[in-house]
């Protein structure tokens, strides 16, 4: 009976080390879109204050705002 109250054991163990692993996830993926919107926010006061009329957002387009970003300081 202790083998089988044992593996019980380990396996809520491991159940809550799956949950709290879930939880992180969804924080990061929370973190991430924050982020993205930031970005977004960004790129478009950028497109604004530069007067640049992009159709969409791209690594290039990022790539420009932060150049444009680092001439201003």
């Amino acid at each position: 009976m202790d083998e089988q109250n044992s593996g019980i054991g380990m396996l809520r163990d491991i159940v809550g080390v799956v949950r709290e692993k879930k939880e992180e996830s969804r924080e990061f993926v929370r973190i991430v879109r924050e982020k993205k919107e930031e970005l977004r926010d960004f790129v478009e006061f950028t497109r604004e204050l530069t007067g640049l009329s992009w159709k969409n957002t791209n690594l290039e387009d990022v790539s420009i705002c932060l150049m444009f970003t680092r001439k201003l300081e």
